[in-house]
């Protein structure tokens, strides 16, 4: 047993030496959403919490692409998930942001503490042995598969319904008790940020023209703009300016979307990467 137990802690000591040091892959492969969303919060924890710009939000602006401003940066954007998770962790790391942009589209998702706390776990703050990334299946899938970055096709009748689906529910109201107990989560988290001089903006992710101007689209859009009245607010306008929005299900954008509104918000963002302080 013994003997067993030495060999165990030579090869852990084996593996992180060759995490620390070794080659790293130029991309990163999950087994599942949730993985992915856990290396998210783990490389921002562990690798990049001293950049001076961190945008926090939901599957919709996980496409988002800031090519030439990696290092300066963050995209704290989860599928299936809420910028009040992004929030969390900005708040629970050391380093606070000089700027944190806020996405807004999607209010109603709560922040997920397991994402956080495994992020923060003993075992994760001790060794890179214990991130999600680093889970051998993952590792090598990561140094061995090539990145798909193309889009997927979408047969127009399945576009049609997913965009139907869509319109389905921004034709909806939310019950004003619950958005306005959203609102203030995201006022605590903001107020919290301000205080250590963080600068909090929000925006507003384009999406299918026929959704701009439904009833829940509108009402996510004034009750923020009057939830925080003192901080710049980003428009869907502004954000699509020369930009042919194209989406696979009316809110997910297509890559060269998604490029061009990265390119009209880095107008908001770009002073944080050029000063002489970074």
């Amino acid at each position: 047993m013994r003997n067993i137990l030495i060999t165990a802690l030579i090869l852990l000591i084996a593996y992180d030496a060759f995490l620390r040091f070794g080659p790293k892959p130029t991309w990163i492969h999950t087994q599942s959403i949730w993985q992915y969303n856990q290396y998210v919060v783990e490389n921002y924890v562990h690798n990049s919490s001293d950049k001076p710009v961190v945008l926090v939000g939901s599957s919709l602006s996980t496409r988002m692409s800031f090519k030439g401003d990696e290092s300066c940066i963050y995209k704290l954007s989860f599928q299936g998930g809420s910028a009040l998770t992004g929030l969390d962790v900005i708040l629970k790391s050391s380093h606070k942001p000089k700027m944190v942009l806020i996405e807004i589209n999607v209010p109603l998702r709560g922040s997920s503490s397991e994402l956080i706390e495994h992020a923060f776990s003993s075992a994760a703050m001790i060794s890179p042995v214990f991130y999600t990334q680093n889970i051998p299946v993952n590792l090598f899938r990561s140094f061995n598969k090539k990145r798909d970055i193309e889009d997927h096709k979408v047969v127009e009748a399945v576009f049609k319904k997913r965009l139907g689906r869509s319109q389905r529910i921004y034709s909806e109201l939310i019950p004003e008790s619950t958005i306005e107990t959203q609102l203030q989560k995201f006022k605590e988290r903001v107020a919290r940020l301000q205080r250590k001089g963080t600068e909090v903006v929000f925006f507003e992710m384009p999406v299918d023209q026929s959704l701009e101007h439904l009833v829940r689209t509108e009402q996510i859009r004034m009750e923020f703009i009057q939830a925080f009245p003192k901080n710049t607010f980003v428009s869907f306008e502004e954000l699509s300016k020369e930009v042919n929005i194209v989406t696979s299900d009316g809110v997910h954008l297509h890559s060269d979307a998604a490029k061009g509104v990265s390119s009209n918000l880095r107008r908001y963002y770009g002073q944080e990467c050029t000063s002489p302080s970074f």
